[in-house]
């Protein structure tokens, strides 16, 4: 079999044993999302601290926002996360099509994240920025935990770590909500947004593990390799 088609990757994750090896092994996708993503996060901190634009420490860590408004932390940072938000918008069509709602929910959260990225210049809008990136937490929570309650005949291990990390996300979410109401030091709900940043993008690891096998064509397969031999 050959996956000419982004949703024949989750539902058919082993290919015929007799098909021809031929695209791109879809994985490769969520794998990319992940490791972009992390990378940018963890450079946009290092370099804001580095460079003295945010002070260091736990009690004054700032929020992800202010680490990329200056150069070039900004510039680094869209360079790597802008390309993991395409690809983790790939992940949702190919990875969550077991879940009409999670797919389109997260596509729909992945242009909110790309709008809000886009927000960042020398004079932020922070308006759409904010909705941006408030709309793209709140639909991912969404999408994560229907997804996670939407087998798709993964494995159990996969199965499992979707549920603990959408579950995990909400409750961070809510915590980041009841610090704010009760008005505790930024720094709280900063830390919040950093863990929720990371494990919202480590979700799309256990997309990778589902679609390891799978190979994802661009181009129709010919009539050999649409038929496996006899």
């Amino acid at each position: 079999m050959s996956y000419t088609a982004l949703a024949g990757a989750e539902t058919h994750p082993h290919p015929h044993p007799h098909s021809a090896e031929t695209g791109m092994r879809a994985g490769i996708i969520p794998t990319a999302s992940v490791c972009l993503g992390a990378l940018a996060l963890t450079l946009a901190y290092l370099q804001a601290t580095l460079r003295g634009d945010q002070p260091r420490g736990l009690t004054h860590l700032p929020d992800i926002t202010h680490c990329v408004l200056k150069q070039p932390e900004r510039g680094v940072f869209l360079t790597l996360f802008m390309p993991a938000c395409m690809g983790m918008a790939a992940s949702w069509l190919m990875g969550a099509t077991s879940c009409k709602y999670a797919w389109r929910l997260g596509l729909a959260a992945c242009f909110l994240l790309v709008m809000s990225e886009a927000m960042l210049d020398a004079h932020p809008n922070w308006t759409l920025h904010t909705i941006g990136a408030t709309g793209f937490f709140l639909l991912t929570m969404v999408a994560q935990c229907l997804r996670a309650w939407h087998p798709a005949g993964e494995g159990q291990w996969s199965l499992t770590a979707k549920r603990v990390i959408a579950v995990f996300n909400v409750c961070v979410l809510l915590l980041d909500g009841a610090l704010s109401l009760l008005k505790q030091p930024a720094w709280t709900s900063n830390l919040c947004e950093w863990t929720l940043a990371f494990t919202v993008v480590a979700y799309h690891a256990t997309f990778a593990h589902d679609l390891r096998h799978a190979r994802l064509n661009l181009v129709p397969p010919t009539s050999s390799e649409a038929s496996p031999p006899a």
